[in-house]
């Protein structure tokens, strides 16, 4: 049997733990989590997702078209162990054009936001509890609120083009520039996965940005010179936060 082990930081000094541990720990749901799932049954009435989690959450709907993930909120766990959950927001639903990651769901700390709109990058970004994390495309949604308030003309004008499919209305490609920071974004959460740290806005970002200061290609973000170079400047953070303490 082949033993994982992963670097973890003392100080200045690098050492290495058995790390089979860190990726057996499973989700554990509470009310009110942002989670990411994959959905893997769609019946007449309710989609069974997959969300890290020692058994499947069950999603109550009427009619939606079938994606491949989707973001939803813990609503209730039943006594037998079933989880409930509930897209009842314009925020929940169907994610695509990005990438789907897995990492240790005690990884991902719960926050009052788990939704990262990167606007400057084209970028959203969802850190669910359960451990899966969507990178993906921004795509401007219109709020429903804003919908109804539209006066009688545009409302009117709107009506003359609801024949239009979706991809006749919107374009079905995410732009190279848009794709490049999808893939250095998740590559940064790879890191932090690796790294065995906790998995932050603030830290992505910080990882994003030096990627790009010290010229590391995307596909050389994962190697260990890098994953390194990562380590050492948390060691530096974490020197200064206990000096200021001090």
């Amino acid at each position: 049997m082949s033993a994982l082990c992963v670097p973890v930081v003392f100080g200045r000094t690098f050492d290495y733990v058995d790390g089979l541990h860190l990726f057996c720990a499973r989700y554990k749901p509470e009310t009110g989590d942002i989670i990411v799932g994959r959905v893997v049954e769609v019946a007449q009435k309710r989609w069974r997702l997959e969300i890290n989690s020692n058994q499947d959450a069950v999603l109550m709907l009427s009619s939606v078209t079938l994606p491949d993930g989707i973001q939803a909120e813990v609503r209730n766990l039943q006594h037998d162990g079933t989880l409930q959950l509930h897209a009842r927001s314009d925020k929940y639903g169907k994610l695509e054009r990005g990438q789907l990651l897995s990492v240790p769901s005690y990884l991902v700390k719960r926050r009052k936001q788990h939704f990262h709109q990167l606007d400057q990058y084209g970028v959203l970004l969802i850190l669910g509890c359960n451990g899966y994390v969507w990178v993906g495309e921004l795509v401007e949604a219109k709020d429903r609120m804003e919908v109804d308030q539209v006066n009688l003309s545009e409302e009117a004008h709107m009506k003359s083009r609801s024949y239009m499919s979706l991809e006749e209305t919107e374009p079905d490609y995410t732009p190279l520039e848009t794709r490049r920071n999808i893939c250095r974004i998740a590559n940064a959460v790879r890191v932090l996965s690796i790294l065995g740290f906790n998995i932050t806005i603030e830290v992505i970002l910080e990882i994003f940005e030096l990627s790009i200061s010290e010229s590391v290609d995307v596909h050389d973000m994962l190697g260990a010179e890098f994953c390194v170079r990562v380590a050492e400047k948390e060691a530096d953070r974490r020197s200064m936060a206990t000096k200021r303490k001090g």
